[in-house]
């Protein structure tokens, strides 16, 4: 068996569609019930007060910012929660049992939690946004707009206005290579929560966090104490003498490479998995 084939590979997706739509269902009305409770809250502030269009635009500019904090968390979430459709031994039986490579199945996993879980909170987004809006309606007499336009809107903001700062910070040759530093800096953090959730079993997102926070802190104490080291401050001051062209695209490749290594380890871990698991682990 090929590791993918195409027209495998979306049958295989059509089926984890299929087999999961309850369980999107409930993330769909989860995301819905929980955006619906901060857009409520954001209403019943506002009733009795007079509005005027400055106020109704800055509030649709708040809620839309908070929005987008909040769809980034629930995304995160969501992708560390790849195998979170396999928890009984018969889900696992049966999706083992496909017939699909190790490669589509786990392809059509991290679609589901990555593209799906975006689509899934988009629906989310605008049920509860139908259901802000028709509450202000009701109550302050008042409609200030789409928060799932401004959501766009911001999103769209984010990822044009990102490269202002690239092109101020380097050269015209720099500036793109800034700019892909970061998107593989967002890239790399959603792998990331791919592994974790492909390696813990139970609470993948928090344990994965976890790991995260004591990872960074074990990398910034590291710093501190060997800050002062002879061989540290030469280095450093070796690197200010290469060019910081050649600095930014080893960054770059280095972020890559961690990308690349983490779905690698996914997938590893991925086909490792077997009808009973470890308590804690996938393994």
């Amino acid at each position: 068996m090929k590791n993918i084939d195409l027209n495998r590979l979306w049958l295989t997706i059509k089926w984890d569609t299929v087999t999961n739509w309850k369980h999107a269902r409930r993330m769909t009305l989860s995301i819905t019930f929980g955006l619906a409770l901060f857009f409520i809250a954001n209403v019943m502030g506002a009733y009795g007060h007079d509005s005027n269009p400055a106020y109704a635009v800055s509030e649709l500019n708040m809620m839309g910012a908070t929005t987008v904090g909040m769809m980034s968390l629930f995304l995160s979430a969501f992708t560390s929660l790849i195998l979170t459709t396999l928890r009984t031994k018969q889900q696992r039986i049966s999706f083992l049992m496909q017939p699909a490579s190790n490669m589509e199945k786990f392809i059509s996993r991290v679609l589901y939690s990555t593209v799906g879980a975006f689509a899934i909170i988009i629906v989310g987004l605008f049920l509860a946004d139908m259901l802000r809006a028709l509450l202000d309606l009701m109550l302050n007499q008042r409609y200030i707009g789409s928060v799932t336009i401004e959501v766009f809107k911001t999103l769209y903001n984010i990822v044009t206005d990102a490269y202002a700062p690239c092109r101020v910070a380097g050269s015209t040759v720099q500036a793109p290579l800034i700019y892909l530093m970061m998107v593989l800096w967002l890239i790399l953090g959603y792998t990331t929560f791919i592994l974790g959730g492909t390696f813990f079993r139970r609470q993948p997102w928090l344990c994965t966090v976890g790991v995260m926070v004591v990872i960074i802190y074990l990398t910034v104490f590291a710093f501190i104490t060997f800050a002062d080291m002879q061989s540290v401050k030469t280095f450093f001051e070796n690197l200010e003498n290469v060019s910081p062209t050649a600095v930014i695209i080893v960054l770059d490749i280095i972020l890559a490479a961690a990308i690349a290594f983490e779905l690698w380890a996914s997938y590893k871990l991925f086909c490792r998995m077997q009808v009973i698991n470890n308590k804690w682990t996938n393994l």
